[in-house]
């Protein structure tokens, strides 16, 4: 019989390989496989849609809109009159979330939902050896396990 099992490549891994060759099974039945990932796309300084929908001009739109809005409020107080306060706010406020955007990718986040690579576990035992292995991989953090009958 065979089990196939997946794992993150982590330290769980290699403790669930060092406790399966603890119970007696050898290193010629075990076959640990890692997955090779594929190579990520290069960012584009002209991709302006994030992967997430989000737009890299949010915070120019936002600014500009609150901006324009302030402007026709208050425009009607001041000598030039809501609508040249407003294209002034639109202005103001995109220019304002433009240096904002550019500021705040420059901060250097460490944002990287990279999960690491992924290793293939098969191992080849008997029968009655089925739910020692089974347990063994699944305390030990497995993504998914499989028995196939040879």
């Amino acid at each position: 019989m065979l089990i196939i099992a997946t794992f993150n490549h982590s330290a769980y891994l290699e403790l669930a390989l060092v406790l399966l060759e603890q119970k007696g099974f050898s290193k010629g039945s075990i076959l640990a496989a890692p997955l090779e990932k594929q190579p990520r796309e290069d960012k584009s300084e002209f991709n302006v849609v994030h992967k997430s929908g989000e737009s890299a001009y949010d915070l120019a739109f936002i600014f500009a809109m609150i901006f324009m809005l302030l402007g026709a409020i208050y425009g009607f107080l001041l000598e030039w009159g809501p609508i040249i306060w407003s294209i002034i706010g639109i202005v103001l406020g995109a220019v304002l979330g433009l240096i904002l955007e550019v500021l705040m990718g420059k901060i250097p986040f460490k944002t990287s939902n990279d999960p690491g690579s992924e290793v293939v576990l098969i191992i080849s035992c008997e029968l009655q050896e089925t739910t020692t292995v089974e347990t063994i991989l699944w305390n030990h953090q497995a993504i998914g396990v499989s028995k196939v009958m040879t």
